[in-house]
């Protein structure tokens, strides 16, 4: 058995550690400031980065049990996002905004009608799904040649 830093273990373990304070902290902020936008965007970037965080732990504490994973193909293969997602991926960023542009006519109309709500919210799950796998493989493209 070979002899393995347990600096591995603190980092893993301060990792979960700030996770789990991010993920509290979020909450309160939502429950505390439920009426503030700018609040909630930060809270909601915080949830998002609070896995990123636990993927890293998980990495420390593999290296600090001195688990060898076994290599598969894919894992040394991985290139990134294709030039496709990504050309899709930026062709609906000016979607998007046309989408928020008539959101934004509709309401000084008054509201009064209901197909540019249906279309931004439509427009930006597609772009969110797009950049959201888009940002995935590339964090995946990084880890892997870490």
């Amino acid at each position: 058995m070979r002899n393995i830093p347990n600096k591995y273990k603190v980092i893993s373990y301060a990792l979960r550690a700030l996770a789990l304070a991010i993920l509290i902290a979020a909450f309160v902020a939502l429950f505390v400031f439920p009426d503030f936008n700018k609040v909630r965007m930060i809270t909601m970037v915080l949830l998002i980065a609070t896995p990123f965080l636990i993927k890293m732990s998980n990495d420390y504490r593999r290296k600090s049990s001195g688990e060898i994973r076994p290599v598969s193909i894919n894992s040394t293969t991985r290139k990134g996002p294709s030039k496709r997602l990504v050309i899709s991926g930026i062709a609906l960023l000016p979607v998007t905004g046309a989408s928020w542009l008539l959101l934004a006519m509709d309401f000084q109309d008054g509201w009064n009608e209901i197909w540019p709500l249906y279309a931004c919210v439509a427009v930006s799950v597609i772009c969110g799904i797009a950049w959201s796998a888009i940002f995935a493989l590339w964090m995946g493209k990084l880890t892997s040649q870490g």
